[in-house]
């Protein structure tokens, strides 16, 4: 083979060598892209299933009426504990969920800001901040309740989105 070959041969490796270089990268960031779009996925869809299993809604509408009576129940009307982690999987991900593409991250984003808005209202109930006043703590739980409907709505659309993204 001459110098002319050799030199062919180098610069067609290179380029093969590069392009497979770019084509293994793309499928790597597609690979952690599904998986973040699964795992976020199943994390939302996990909130969302054990609060509709354990009627979370329900119970907090019923206390809710229960403190617009003329005798309402005592404090505490609800509890909350600081120890608990409850997005374990956001917060392994939160660096890469613009990964996710597209309006994917804003979405989750506004899922979980309503999550963490109904989980302040949860603490501020917890915290006996309305134990004096009843129909301070029903309206609280009536808004905490508005901000359900939309967040689950919102997640069981974006759980579907993510999921389609994902190949599942």
């Amino acid at each position: 083979m001459d110098a002319g070959g050799t030199i062919i041969g180098i610069v067609l490796g290179a380029i093969f060598g590069g392009a497979g270089k770019i084509l293994f990268d793309h499928y790597q960031r597609i690979r952690e892209r599904n998986g973040i779009a699964s795992a976020i996925a199943g994390e939302i869809s996990a909130i969302i299933y054990g609060a509709e299993t354990s009627q979370l809604a329900q119970a907090y509408a019923a206390t809710a009426t229960r403190l617009r009576t003329p005798t309402p129940p005592p404090p505490p009307w609800a509890y909350y504990d600081l120890t608990y982690k409850p997005y374990p999987v956001l917060e392994a991900y939160i660096g890469r969920v613009g990964a996710l593409g597209g309006q994917l991250p804003a979405r989750a984003a506004h899922f979980y800001t309503l999550l963490d808005t109904i989980r302040l209202k949860q603490k501020i109930l917890a915290s006996g901040f309305y134990n004096t006043n009843p129909l301070g703590a029903a309206a609280e739980i009536d808004a905490g309740l508005a901000l359900w409907a939309i967040a689950s709505t919102e997640g069981k659309l974006l759980v579907q989105d993510l999921y389609d993204l994902s190949g599942e």
